[in-house]
């Protein structure tokens, strides 16, 4: 919405246009407005019923395939050197020519090509045998999908900063996971520590919203170590608060005392 002309919806399985919605928000554009506060909530909705029904169908009991029904792919991946783990900084362990069989999304065995394209003679080759492959990465520290700057929290100082981070819209945290989930997998992640930031509210919807976030992994298929934050101070300020409370009598006392002595000498 900040910069697009139109932006195409498309539906679930199989990919087809949606709907198209023009973009006519004047330049430079103010994601705050009513308007485009009204075309967010237009986009979200369109696509929330796109992943809702992508993943009841996923979720569906498993039933016999009809005839001419694609089934969930058992593959050999295949590679010039398969990377099984590391030994240290500089040196890790190698198939060469190695390769992966997997089964409905699950490992199930690790060695040659050679040896297991002659155990699975009928399992689909994924794969030249010219590419490297490697574990998924992990990633140590997450926190959000949209960035604070798409969101317009530029950079500044952290209190400043802060301050402008309280009063962004609300986004739905289990979309939000979902765009950031798929950017991490489109990097080759496929583990997260995910740090959620402080949320509002009672302790309901604290969890309702950290329920969220959880399962916006779950449903893609990523593993995910979950934490969220805990104050138990100002947040704007480094001391506890009937501290920093107490400041402004004080300066104000030291103010009055010190004109005082200025005007007795």
């Amino acid at each position: 919405m900040a910069l697009a002309d139109r932006v195409v919806v498309f539906t679930s399985r199989p990919g087809r246009i949606k709907t198209i919605m023009p973009i006519d928000l004047p330049r430079p554009r103010n994601l705050f407005s009513r308007e485009a506060e009204a075309m967010r909530i237009q986009l979200t909705e369109l696509l929330r019923d796109e992943v809702d029904r992508a993943f009841a169908e996923q979720e569906a009991p498993h039933r016999q395939p009809v005839s001419g029904e694609a089934t969930m792919a058992t593959s050999l991946v295949r590679s010039r050197a398969t990377i099984t783990g590391v030994k240290d900084r500089f040196a890790w362990n190698e198939i060469k020519d190695g390769a992966v069989l997997q089964e409905d999304g699950v490992i199930v065995a690790v060695g040659t090509y050679d040896d297991l394209h002659r155990k699975h003679p009928t399992v689909p080759v994924i794969g030249t045998g010219k590419e490297i492959l490697l574990p998924g990465f992990v990633n140590g520290h997450h926190h959000v999908g949209l960035t604070p700057v798409q969101l317009g929290s530029p950079d500044m100082p952290l209190e400043l900063w802060f301050i402008t981070r309280m009063v962004i819209r609300n986004l739905d945290l289990y979309l939000d996971t979902l765009y950031s989930a798929f950017e991490m997998i489109g990097s080759g992640i496929t583990t997260v520590q995910h740090i959620q930031g402080w949320m509002p509210g009672t302790l309901p919807d604290v969890e309702k919203r950290a329920t969220e976030t959880i399962r916006a992994y779950e449903d893609v298929g990523m593993r995910v170590s979950y934490c969220y934050a805990v104050r138990d101070q100002n947040r704007l300020v480094y001391q506890a608060d009937e501290e920093f409370r107490q400041k402004p009598a004080q300066g104000a006392a030291g103010a009055r005392c010190s004109a005082g002595s200025t005007a007795s000498r």
